[in-house]
């Protein structure tokens, strides 16, 4: 019998990437299938905030392989167009598509049809339960391949070093141009987070992360220590997130990358808290949130 293989398209920026490989590999192991990786190339929201691949940085047992024109006919859905456009797909070529139900749900592979010899994957797949069942491989795969250095290397030991460091992200950049800023969160979130935090942990010290460092300076309170993480830029994303997984406690955005950020720190070590709902004015889903997250109802 031929061999079953999920193909995944990975695209968006470094915290979606890690979202749709968690899935990727949820589905190859609740399959027994290899899984392979595609990158549709340098895109995003805007051309100031581009999306390369970039789990390159990460020991993973598949290298990724540019779209050839089957991945680009499935990533364009344009089959969906013809009656019968997905039979049609799946006679020519021995592809059959799996989309997502919902972003932020969790849909066990039992729940969609039996899979063909080569399955595709189309989404985000921004739900805690994918990683959660593969958290051991994840973890395992999810290590550098380079050892961090430079200023990188201080910041981890000096993190190493403080019982309750604290990562905090604020997005603002591509959150601004999107939707007339709909996606941003309210201080207010931050406000309520920090005051939840230091109920509960004594003495921490704060490591701010952001795309927006200036307003970050300007506008979290300061009567902490505090750390401002800005020497990192859009082409280094990835050592941030490893300053943040080094960190205890984590206060995070409502970004897959500090989502990330947290989920790979040592699990059951200290406190994550989350934004609800992760959207303003849009319901809350719990899905998106592993167990042992404090969520922060901040309202809208």
């Amino acid at each position: 019998m031929p061999e079953r293989t999920i193909h995944s398209i990975i695209n968006g920026g470094l915290g979606n990437q890690l979202f749709q490989y968690a899935a990727g590999v949820y589905f190859a192991q609740a399959w027994q299938a290899k899984l392979r990786l595609y990158t549709p190339g340098d895109e995003g929201w805007t051309r100031e905030y581009p999306r390369p691949y970039r789990l390159a940085v990460f020991n993973l047992p598949q290298q990724a392989r540019p779209s050839g024109l089957l991945a680009r006919v499935v990533r364009s859905q344009r089959y969906d167009r013809l009656p019968g456009g997905r039979l049609l797909l799946r006679i020519l070529s021995g592809a059959s598509v799996i989309n997502e139900k919902d972003t932020h749900a969790f849909t066990p592979a039992d729940q969609f049809p039996a899979p063909g010899r080569n399955v595709w994957m189309l989404g985000y797949w921004q739900a805690a339960g994918y990683a959660q069942m593969v958290a051991d491989v994840l973890r395992q795969h999810l290590t550098y391949t380079t050892p961090a250095t430079g200023r990188n290397e201080e910041l981890l030991r000096q993190i190493a070093g403080q019982p309750n460091a604290v990562s905090l992200h604020i997005r603002r950049g591509d959150y601004q141009l999107v939707g007339g800023g709909h996606l941003l969160l309210p201080m207010n979130y931050y406000h309520l987070a920090i005051a939840r935090l230091r109920e509960q942990i004594p003495n921490p010290h704060f490591y701010v992360f952001s795309d927006d460092v200036a307003w970050a300076r300007a506008n979290l309170p300061t009567d902490y220590p505090t750390t401002f993480v800005d020497h990192n830029d859009q082409h280094h994303g990835f050592e941030d997130l490893r300053l943040m997984s080094a960190c205890r406690h984590h206060i995070i955005a409502n970004s897959s990358f500090s989502w990330w950020g947290a989920w790979l720190s040592k699990p059951d070590q200290g406190l994550t808290l989350a934004p609800a709902p992760w959207v303003p004015g849009r319901p809350v889903k719990p899905a998106l949130y592993p167990p042992g997250w404090q969520i922060i109802n901040y309202g809208s």
